[in-house]
């Protein structure tokens, strides 16, 4: 007896096998346009990566060129109201700068710093902090100008009062320990005056005042 073979079923293996081929082919273009866009790209992705770094490179570099420890004063009224100021300046770990500043015998200490904005010498910079007059969150800025020796930063400090000079000296770099700059204490003085003459001594290098007070 002669068996007939299954047409039906020799049809749906054609198109299995047919799908399959389609299937196949479909993921081939699919892998191979990817390829082409990807390798298409590649330029631009590079380039682009290469101004990144180039502009990383720029701002480290300018970062550097005000990485220090800054010590000076804001002048309110030279010799009789200063402000002492501690300004630490680094390059960040991510490009531009970060820092600190200490106002010595006020309630601010390491306060981070800013929104900097550098443009060759120029530098910006600002802190917020409480204040009884202003409120919380009171903003204070700085701007400043890098000397040719990069040694000095000198500019206006900016808050209620209007733009007050300052200068800062650059006193060591990053991570330095800070000076003690707090303000001495006040001294018990005996009627023979020993104790005035030895603080007076102290310092014979330095500009110094005595102020003598009496009852009238």
């Amino acid at each position: 007896m002669q068996v007939r073979p299954n047409r039906s079923s020799e049809l749906s293996s054609e198109v299995r096998l047919i799908r399959r081929t389609r299937a196949v082919v479909l993921y081939t273009l699919v892998v191979l346009a990817a390829a082409a866009v990807c390798a298409a790209g590649e330029p631009q992705a590079k380039a682009a990566a290469e101004k990144a770094a180039a502009e990383a490179a720029v701002d480290r570099a300018a970062a550097e060129r005000f990485a220090g420890l800054w010590a000076g004063h804001v002048v309110y009224r030279p010799g009789s109201a200063e402000l002492e100021l501690l300004v630490e300046l680094a390059p960040g770990p991510s490009g531009g700068l970060v820092g600190t500043i200490t106002h010595p015998g006020f309630d601010l200490q390491y306060k981070p710093l800013e929104e900097f904005r550098v443009d060759g010498r120029d530098l910006y910079f600002n802190y917020r902090h409480h204040s009884e007059v202003r409120g919380p969150d009171a903003l204070y800025e700085f701007e400043a100008m890098l000397s040719e020796d990069g040694r000095t930063l000198a500019g206006e400090f900016i808050e209620t009062r209007g733009r007050i000079p300052f200068e800062l000296h650059q006193i060591g770099e990053p991570g330095t320990p800070h000076p003690e700059m707090s303000p001495r204490p006040l001294a018990d003085l005996s009627d023979a005056g020993d104790e005035l003459r030895k603080a007076f001594n102290e310092d014979p290098d330095q500009v110094r005042l005595v102020l003598l007070l009496s009852p009238t």
